[in-house]
């Protein structure tokens, strides 16, 4: 369930069991919310603010609606490259991207990093 309760009522999962979204934060997170439910039953895990890395070099980051999800809705996408970008200049580290959609009111809905400290960054 939404709750991470199994069929059986007193039972919860956490982790790569029980979705596809099949990273640590997530699963971290998971077994956080499933323990909550297990005291405080009935919320529901946040998945729109979990972060998500990928290790690989660069490494990918991200949180939030994707790029595609965001275009469909029809938000602002702001992206810059790293060679940009002071820290990425400075580490000489300047291979990647780093995008941003806003919604219509400016408010941040989704982010994704390409770029050796990726997860680090974001």
């Amino acid at each position: 369930t939404p709750q991470l309760q199994t069929s059986a009522p007193h039972i919860y999962a956490a982790g790569d069991c029980c979705t596809l979204q099949q990273f640590t934060h997530y699963a971290s997170i998971m077994g956080v919310w499933a323990a909550r439910n297990l005291l405080l039953p009935g919320s529901t895990v946040p998945t729109h603010v979990v972060p998500r890395a990928t290790f690989t070099a660069p490494e990918v980051a991200s949180v939030g609606l994707t790029e595609a999800e965001a275009r469909e809705k029809g938000y602002e996408i702001f992206s810059q490259p790293c060679s940009q970008n002071e820290r990425a200049i400075c580490e000489n580290d300047q291979r990647g991207f780093i995008d941003v959609y806003l919604d219509k009111g400016g408010l941040v809905v989704g982010a994704c990093i390409m770029n050796n400290r990726a997860g680090e960054l974001l």
